[in-house]
């Protein structure tokens, strides 16, 4: 394409500018290579500059549309097609870096990361790294590439080029590289008529109907930003990966892509304990095109899945019961985006914009496992820091991604927390658990052989201790939650998890539903109320075998006195969010979590409530079948998550639940003579240790 020449953005494009505002500049893919033989770096240089004069997008800038000016559209650009290296010195693409310890190390891949500029062409910059300390030691290559101008298929064209090109270099010839079939631009340009095609609209419009009418696993708050992000993998051993990438999609009849996706939905159908679950899906793009093979760009196809099936089958059977629906996505879902983007109507391509956030997204990258046909290089196991700023926003809570490298199928989850929408440790581990557990059943292992562990954050170096995991073996059978009870135990606290939830809750309050035996159970989070406090003092608590923040599992009790003269009752106030699994031992209710306040004196003079009653000011977060329900002015029954019983077991109304001591009122105290004033008597929680079993 002559330089100068401006087309639209691809829709994946238009997706990164709409959802990422800051530090563009640092979205990034990378590979970090230990070099198998020296190299000499002027040669490294003259072929890296080879490889970006070869393909045309590594060298194009980002602008402005002037049709467009005015518009709120953050995605209001145009790609413009540059001469190579014509926003940097040639020189400048490869940096080279002697170290003496391990922070140079970070240091100087940290510095790459932050040095690209997409907006003004600057799309590729490699560093190479010396380690003094070991002269003997091969040498590491960083390749930074924006995200913008690359994807998973197009990195196997680059480094094949790159090896090409530094083979050619050794043998005194300058590389010839075979040009590219179809130009980054003449796909876009295509996509147009996928967006006409028959059928294409009426699809992604009942897909986003789907997507509107789902009421799980939708973003509720956006995601933090990427400062904290955690990473945790596990992998299946190369016997059992052959069998799940081969026999199995032939035997079912599906890609191996859509098997991947397909036990990632009953994963997460069993970590939230609903039938329907939604989700974004990355594939390549690339579907039906084989002339792209030597194209180098951002073809990526994100787009939205709805699945439905019994979570509790058997794994096997629920791809067998989803399969029609995976494989009723046209082409990958590069339709969804073309019809966002190109789509004649109007309003079509408003709705798609508009669809309701997922939480998760799922990638499967496919098999990685020939990246140096004549091994120049090998992928190394370190850590790469920040490919994308710590500033960045996050379109996701959790993302997911599975790769074959070495004849092993790695799956790993990227995740922030997020307490409004579940996406804590606890929770992390009960996901982790279920695709264990699903992704080795398919394959035939023994579940209880995986080991999750966590990879170093961004950054940090020298990996840390892998965190002490359940194994993950969840019950293969199905959750029935009984009297607002959940019968899976938390691994570390051995305490019940709820599994209700409050009908009037704000959307943050969410399913909580239990994952399964031995594993973490997902518990609905969310911030404590105004003025309450946790027993360890945080805005939030975990149990103390924990000693994580957690607001689903935080109980407080304050009490202050009022004045003598009136004898009242102490004033108390408790929240909670996972009753028989507090911090402090003050909520006794199995099956109702909430928030419990009196801040009525009541004199010695007046007829008491029964220990647990309801106030005129009880409020409560969630409640259960066992949990009766009462109204602010105690006259007449509103939502059932009004109030809750208290500490001591005291039902709150006239019924009492089975297995809980009757109580009756006290009685009034007598009006004679006052005696010496002596500090009130707790009409309080009794000791936990009273409880009835």
């Amino acid at each position: 394409m002559p330089a100068g020449r401006a087309t639209p953005l691809a829709p994946v494009q238009a997706w990164f500018f709409r959802h990422i505002r800051t530090d563009l500049h640092q979205w990034n893919q990378s590979v970090l290579l230990e070099l198998s033989r020296a190299v000499d770096p002027t040669t490294l240089r003259l072929a890296l500059q080879a490889v970006v004069a070869a393909h045309p997008a590594l060298s194009a800038r980002f602008a402005p549309d002037p049709d467009a000016s005015g518009t709120p559209d953050a995605a209001a650009r145009l790609m413009v097609a540059a001469e190579p290296f014509a926003a940097y010195p040639p020189q400048e693409v490869l940096w080279e870096r002697d170290i003496a310890e391990e922070a140079d190390f970070d240091r100087a891949l940290e510095d790459t990361e932050r040095s690209l500029d997409p907006l003004e062409g600057v799309h590729v910059r490699a560093v190479l790294v010396h380690d003094r300390r070991s002269p003997a030691a091969p040498a590491h290559l960083l390749i930074a590439v924006h995200h913008l101008v690359v994807d998973g298929v197009s990195w196997r064209i680059l480094l094949e080029d790159l090896e090409h090109a530094l083979t050619a270099l050794a043998g005194g010839v300058l590389p010839a590289l075979p040009a590219e079939a179809c130009r980054y631009e003449d796909w876009v340009a295509s996509l147009p008529a996928v967006a006409a095609r028959d059928g294409e609209a009426d699809h992604w419009r009942g897909v986003a109907a789907a997507r509107a009418s789902a009421h799980t696993l939708l973003l509720t708050t956006p995601a933090p930003n990427e400062e904290h992000i955690r990473r945790v993998e596990f992998s299946l051993d190369p016997e059992a990966t052959a069998r799940l990438i081969g026999p199995l999609p032939a035997r079912l009849g599906l890609e191996v892509h859509q098997v991947m996706t397909g036990a990632f939905a009953q994963a997460l159908a069993r970590w939230r304990g609903t039938r329907t679950v939604t989700f974004d899906v990355e594939t390549h793009g690339r579907h039906g095109r084989d002339d792209l093979f030597r194209t180098v760009g951002w073809f990526t196809s994100i787009h939205p899945l709805v699945l439905g099936a019994d979570r509790a089958l058997p794994p096997e059977d629920y791809l067998a019961a989803v399969g029609a629906d995976l494989t009723a996505v046209p082409d990958g879902g590069v339709g969804f985006g073309a019809c966002r983007e190109f789509s004649p109507d109007a309003a079509l391509r408003d709705l798609l914009r508009e669809l309701p956030p997922a939480l998760v997204c799922f990638n499967y990258y496919g098999q990685a496992d020939q990246l140096s046909p004549s091994g120049g290089f090998t992928m190394s196991p370190r850590p790469i820091p920040r490919e994308h700023s710590a500033r960045c926003e996050r379109v996701y809570g959790i993302e997911v991604y599975g790769i074959v490298h070495g004849g092993r199928l790695r799956m790993g989850l990227t995740w922030v927390p997020s307490p409004a929408d579940g996406v804590d440790e606890a929770g992390v581990d009960a996901l982790v658990a279920q695709m264990a557990w699903v992704l080795a059943t398919l394959a035939g292992a023994d579940p209880a052989g995986v080991a999750p562990a966590e990879i170093p954050a961004p950054g940090t170096g020298a990996p840390r201790p892998a965190p002490a995991r359940p194994p993950c073996r969840p019950r293969p059978g199905p959750r029935r939650r009984t009297a607002g009870r959940s019968p899976c135990r938390s691994p570390r606290s051995s305490t019940a998890c709820s599994s209700t939830r409050s009908p009037t809750a704000a959307p943050a309050a969410t399913w909580s539903s239990c994952s399964g035996a031995g594993t973490a159970p997902w518990t609905p989070t969310g911030s404590p109320r105004p003025g309450s406090r946790c027993s360890t003092g945080r805005p939030s608590c975990a149990p103390p075998s924990t000693g994580r923040p957690n607001p689903a599992w935080c109980c407080t009790t304050t009490s202050a006195p009022r004045s003598y003269a009136t004898r009242p009752a102490r004033r108390t106030s408790t929240t909670c969010g996972n009753a028989t699994g507090c911090a402090a031992s003050t909520c006794a209710a199995p099956a109702c979590c909430g928030s419990t306040s009196s801040t009525r004196p009541t004199p010695r003079t007046a007829a008491r409530r029964p220990r647990g009653s309801c106030s005129p000011s009880t409020t409560c977060c969630w409640t259960a079948g066992a949990c009766p329900s009462c109204s602010r002015s105690s006259t007449a029954p509103t939502s059932p998550a009004v109030c809750c019983p208290a500490a001591n077991g005291a039902p709150t109304s006239a019924t009492t639940p089975a297995g809980w001591p009757a109580r009756t009122p006290r009685p009034p105290a007598s009006s004679g003579p006052r005696r010496s004033p002596t500090p009130p008597r707790w009409y309080g929680p009794r000791s936990p240790a009273r409880r009835p079993a």
